[in-house]
């Protein structure tokens, strides 16, 4: 008891003495005495005595200057003085000590068994200031003075040997061989116990003596015990009162349950556990020992090698579904959303929790929650990180409980509850999970070092020995007892120490561990009694004696509904959108970073040569950096779409791992995510656009370029979302990103032609499939093909110069070539075959295009029906037929030419619209102008290498060589803008379905057990080999020893 509450019971002590009619008796101070006994030590206890004489001979001398005038003035009335009293009290004390000391003062005025007026008055006048309810007053009285008389039966509890019919009611506990009886009241405003004996036989309240007929509180933790009888527990006591309020119960039921990792000794080992509603129940043992692991196998995390997991009559494993909303899981990290406030984390969790809700009920939820767990005035606190704290670690542990407390779950599973928090909020979490045991609620945690206090709030303890293997089941302060008596030690039978009442629960692990002393008396490694003796005497002392209980009954109503997939998906995203609305710096950064990038690449891509009026002026059309801005557009986009979503999941990894209860769409989720990320990459591209643009005077492509950067920002999304669910830390995340990025541009086709990639891998006629698989390659060939081909200038002229091109590449290169060959042929009294394969197939080809007269000639063409007259004719028809298009071409290429300079009035200003829109450097790029080699021998065909960019490509398969402005499916010829487009989005429709099967967490994971296999494989071949090596040298130790004898 605290030192104010005693020193306001000595001078209230001191008061009623007065009011009797002895006035200061040795019996009174007799009382007083033996009630401070139970509370100091005998040092303290004079001091208090004393401290009661002061009183009361200041009290003598105020009632002997009463007659006086000057005496009068200064006495004030006993009322005034308690009432002085009792507001300094109030102050100072919770209601449960105020319930003390008010039964202690009617114990006291009762000690003479009358009441009289003034003693009532006063009492009167005490109850008043400590604004107790009347009928609390009356209640409190009534058990004090009358034995509980008048109470109402639920508020009274009966505890004897009495096995009648009574038993099966809520209000009885049943011991047999208690003489007499022991009563209970439960004072509801504080949820206090007070209990008195009414009997002759010795019992002990936490190892002090209990006096028969007074009252005492029995606190959370605290037993009363004799020899004679079954300890009667305050949790026992408690599920008496609350159970009836708790609604259906639960029966949580462990059979020979067993569990170990693949190829290692560590696990459960199988062991048998029950509990039921209205439980805490603690799992304690040394690190190591497998508390989590057993803690996710009872709550369904882990799949059992053997035995099963029952509640209420339902396999945890084998019908999850059934069970759904039942079990809460608070592990031992943060599960919060740090850039939200504490009431905004509750929120939206609530909304994923309680689909038929309304918005009103969902808030009116959420306020009761956090005014439950005493968080409402921090509700608008944000959560921060552990490194940043705008909460204490004690308010982090029970904004976590919440998150799981407001679906209201019957089971409740907590890791680590304490780790990381200081005593006072141990003792307040810990005080948290007890009272939703008096809800009704199972409450089984994950505890390391308890201290006394919340050692003795557990109902059960299941103690777990190094390799999993299960130790003790049962009360905790019999846990002392057990270990101490199977060691042999002094003492065994006390629990807790006799003076102050505190337990040692480290006591239970000591005992456990004790290493074996060598003969220098040094400790060794050693254990004296090793985990499997241990997991034996359990068996036969514990285990032997229990029985699986299979109760089918119902499971309690809950009112947890998840939203469906849609509703799923806008919570998601809302929680997602504020989370980063909330993050400034992930603001700042993530829009600044796009126009900063375009900003200096522009400024220092911006290649000024000049006009002959003034060397100082901007030509876009002369800026050779163009395409390498267009390639570093690719990059910034790729860049930026992976570090944007590279810890989009794995920072949600432990809020997933909770979610996992709730059943939620896993689709939802995923689809939010990208949606999110989707309004970011679109944001950022086009602020990325309107910068760079802006800089370099790229005009009228803005919505073509947007489109291209965007769709390849989300194809980087998805990656780096695949990436962030695939592996488990941040650092390796960002390690990979350089990794996956390097190939990206390396394989773009701007670096490195294809044509010139490692011969096993290159390509002459299409694009090689390691390009086809890179993003970077259809984004980078989309942009260079439109902002060539669809500027307002070039766009007017494309369709003439494609056949113009077409013209000038069969009439000067295909032609000319083919006759080059026929005169070879001739020439050769052996013609080589290749050569007559490449004439019949491109002769083939032009006889095959609808717009060539067909060949009139014998084909195959072979050594014998070579016709070199034949064949002259039929190039000299083709050219014929390509020269009119060219002509054709060309003249209506003139008349636009003249059409535009008369719109714009003069050359002068068509060199100027032309310098706006079209740019050489790019012309350059993708026309090939700088190669040499226009035509080459490809697989016995002629391959154009001249101007790829007016080339239809001849696969129909979607395949085509670099720059095709066209690409063809089939039948139909398609706009590479568009087919690119399209190959893109199929690359995020891949990346999308890889993301939700998590396929490359699996690929990971196997891997992963691939190596772990390797290394246990090796240290298995060591072990033999290290048994080997010592048997061989015992063996030559034995045959040295012989031969020496």
């Amino acid at each position: 008891m605290k030192e104010s509450v005693l020193k306001a019971l000595v001078q209230l002590f001191a008061i009623i003495s007065t009011l009797q009619e002895q006035n200061i008796s040795a019996g009174i101070r007799n009382i007083v005495e033996s009630y401070l006994r139970i509370y100091v030590s005998r040092d303290q206890l004079e001091e208090f005595l004393m401290l009661y004489d002061n009183y009361i001979a200041s009290s003598k001398r105020a009632a002997t200057d009463a007659d006086s005038v000057h005496g009068r003035k200064k006495r004030s009335s006993e009322n005034v003085k308690v009432l002085r009293i009792c507001e300094k009290i109030n102050e100072s004390l919770v209601q449960e000590e105020k319930i003390l000391v008010y039964v202690r003062l009617i114990e006291l005025v009762n000690e003479d068994h009358r009441i009289t007026h003034k003693e009532e008055d006063f009492l009167s006048t005490v109850a008043d200031t400590f604004l107790f309810e009347p009928f609390e007053t009356e209640q409190l009285k009534s058990f004090v003075l009358n034995n509980g008389k008048g109470i109402p039966d639920e508020c009274l509890l009966t505890i004897d040997q009495s096995p009648d019919a009574d038993d099966r009611l809520q209000r009885h506990i049943h011991r047999p061989n208690l003489e007499g009886m022991i009563i209970v009241t439960l004072v509801s405003s504080s949820q206090t116990f007070l209990f008195k004996y009414l009997g002759k036989k010795n019992l002990q309240l936490n190892a002090h003596d209990i006096l028969p007929g007074r009252t005492y509180i029995l606190d959370a933790g605290s037993v009363i015990r004799s020899p004679k009888i079954r300890p009667v527990y305050h949790g026992e006591v408690a599920r008496r009162f609350f159970a009836s309020s708790a609604g259906t119960r639960i029966f949580f039921t462990a059979e020979n349950l067993g569990f170990s990792f693949p190829r290692s000794d560590n696990g459960i080992r199988p062991f048998l556990f029950t509990a039921r509603s209205g439980h805490l129940i603690g799992i304690m043992g040394g690190s190591g020992t497998g508390k989590s692991t057993l803690l996710n196998l009872l709550n369904g995390n882990l799949q059992p090698d053997e035995g099963r997991v029952m509640i209420n009559g339902i396999d945890l494993h084998r019908e999850k579904e059934k069970l759904e909303g039942v079990i809460g899981y608070v592990p031992q990290d943060d599960l919060l959303i740090e850039e939200l406030t504490v009431f905004e984390n509750l929120y939206y969790n609530a909304r994923l929790c309680f689909a038929d809700y309304s918005h009103y009920k969902i808030l009116r939820t959420v306020m009761r929650v956090l005014h439950d767990l005493d968080l409402e005035p921090i509700k608008h606190l944000k959560v921060g990180d552990p490194l940043n704290k705008t909460i204490s670690g004690g308010q982090r542990k029970r904004l976590n409980i919440a998150l799981e407390l407001i679906r209201q779950p019957s089971i409740l599973f907590v890791d680590e509850p304490t780790s990381g928090l200081s005593s006072m909020d141990s003792e307040m979490v810990m005080l948290l999970l007890k009272q939703l045991t008096l809800k009704g609620k199972l409450v089984i945690v994950n505890i390391h070092q308890p201290s006394s206090f919340v050692y003795k709030l557990f109902d059960k303890l299941l103690v777990l020995d190094r390799g999993g293997y299960p130790i003790y089941q049962g009360a905790p302060l019999d846990a002392v007892v057990y270990f101490k008596k199977l060691s042999a030690q002094v003492n065994a039978d006390e629990s807790h120490c006799p003076t102050c009442g505190n337990v040692n629960p480290e006591q239970v692990l000591q005992i456990v561990e004790t290493r074996v002393v060598n003969q220098r008396g040094k400790l060794t490694q050693m254990r004296r009694v090793s985990p499997e003796d241990w997991y034996k005497l359990y068996k036969t002392h514990i285990e032997a004696n229990k029985k699986p209980q299979f109760k089918k009954v119902p499971l309690p109503e809950n009112p947890f509904r998840i939203p469906d997939r849609w509703k799923q998906f806008k919570i998601f995203s809302l929680r997602n959108l504020m989370t980063k609305w909330a993050n400034g710096q992930y603001m700042a950064v993530n829009f600044l970073e796009a126009p900063l990038l375009a900003l200096i690449l522009g400024y220092f891509t911006k290649y000024i040569t000049g006009t002959e009026t003034d060397p100082n002026a901007y030509v876009f059309y002369g800026n050779e950096n163009l395409p390498a801005f267009l390639l570093m557009c690719v990059i910034v986009a790729l860049f930026i779409g992976m570090t944007v979503s590279a810890e989009e999941i794995i920072r949600d990894a432990r809020l997933l791992n909770r979610e996992k209860f709730l059943n939620l769409s896993r689709f939802s989720y995923l689809s939010s995510k990208v949606v999110v990320l989707l309004l970011i990459s679109a944001v950022q591209m086009l602020t990325y656009l309107l910068v760079g643009h802006l800089i370099l005077e790229i005009r009228a492509m803005a919505l073509q370029h947007w489109l291209i950067l965007f769709s390849t920002a989300v194809v980087a999304n998805l990656i780096g979302l695949n990436i962030s669910a695939a592996f488990r830390t941040v650092v390796t995340i960002y390690i990979l990103i350089p990794l996956v990025l390097v190939p990206l541009i390396l394989f773009s086709g701007a670096i490195i032609p294809f044509d010139k990639l490692h011969k096993q891998i290159s390509s002459l006629k299409v694009v090689p499939v390691v390009g086809d698989l890179m993003a970077s390659r259809w984004s980078y060939e989309a942009l260079a093909v439109t902002q060539f081909r669809d500027n307002p200038f070039q766009k007017q002229f494309f369709g003439l110069d494609m056949e113009i091109s077409e013209a000038v590449w069969v009439n000067s290169f295909l032609l000319p070539r083919l006759e080059q060959m026929v005169d070879q042929a001739l020439r050769n009294e052996q013609p080589a075959d290749w050569m007559l394969e490449v004439l019949n197939n491109e002769i083939n080809k032009l006889s095959g295009d609808p717009r060539h007269p067909p060949f009139q000639g014998s084909l195959p063409l072979s050594e014998d029906n070579l016709n070199p007259g034949a064949l002259s004719m039929y190039f000299a028809e083709i050219r014929d037929i390509y020269s009119a298009i060219q002509r054709e071409a060309n003249r209506e290429k003139e008349r636009i030419y003249e059409k535009i300079i008369a719109e714009k009035g003069g050359p002068e200003a068509f060199l100027n619209y032309r310098n706006r829109y079209a740019n050489q450097a790019l012309t350059d790029l993708v026309t090939q102008r700088n190669r040499v080699e226009k035509i080459q021998i490809y697989k016995n065909t002629l391959l154009r290498r001249y101007e790829p960019i007016y080339q239809i490509p001849d696969s129909r398969l979607g395949r085509a060589h670099f720059y095709a402005a066209y690409k063809r499916i089939g039948p139909w010829i398609i706009d590479t803008f568009w087919f690119n487009l399209a190959a893109l989005w199929l690359f995020a429709l891949v990346l999308s379905i890889t993301l939700y099967y998590n396929v490359l967490g699996r690929i990971v994971v196997y891997f992963e057990s691939l190596n772990r296999q390797y290394h246990f494989i090796r240290s298995q071949w060591k072990l033999q080999k290290n048994r080997y090596t010592n048997r061989l040298k015992k063996i030559r130790i034995q045959h040295g020893v012989r031969r020496i004898f």
